[in-house]
């Protein structure tokens, strides 16, 4: 689970999309690589019936801010192939222009597959160039 609340504040769709993405990839590297299954988020937003002369200058409404993040979310879990099984949304005064976009992805892991080590045969890259003096 991560938080990408500052980016979604500025871009909610991009900030909310890469901040799932982020967690997507987590899972990913565990072990030897488990398999995403799942996504869950916990979204809290200042209210969305604010009316747009209360919104301070430079700050979202949290009407677009909400939009924003649920679409970025769904979207790019969508399109990986990943559901969003479950979320929740709070809203309060204490989070316009501070939203809270917190998101987590669950993942299968096989038993032998839980540890990184090296095996004969395994093929080493090197990628980069020389470093040092």
């Amino acid at each position: 689970v991560e938080t990408h609340n500052h980016p979604s504040a500025i871009e909610p769709y991009g900030g909310a999309s890469t901040g799932i993405g982020g967690v997507i990839r987590d899972p990913l590297g565990t072990g030897l690589g488990a398999r995403p299954v799942a996504n869950t988020d916990v979204f809290c937003f200042g209210p969305p019936d604010l009316p747009a002369d209360d919104v301070p200058k430079g700050v979202l409404h949290p009407r677009r801010v909400m939009r924003g993040v649920v679409a970025g979310v769904r979207d790019y879990g969508n399109r990986m192939g990943i559901p969003t099984v479950n979320g929740a949304v709070y809203f309060d005064e204490n989070y316009l222009g501070n939203p809270l976009v917190f998101c987590g992805t669950v993942g299968l892991l096989d038993r032998d597959k839980c540890f990184k080590e090296a095996r004969a045969g395994d093929a080493i890259v090197c990628v980069g160039g020389r470093t040092g003096r």
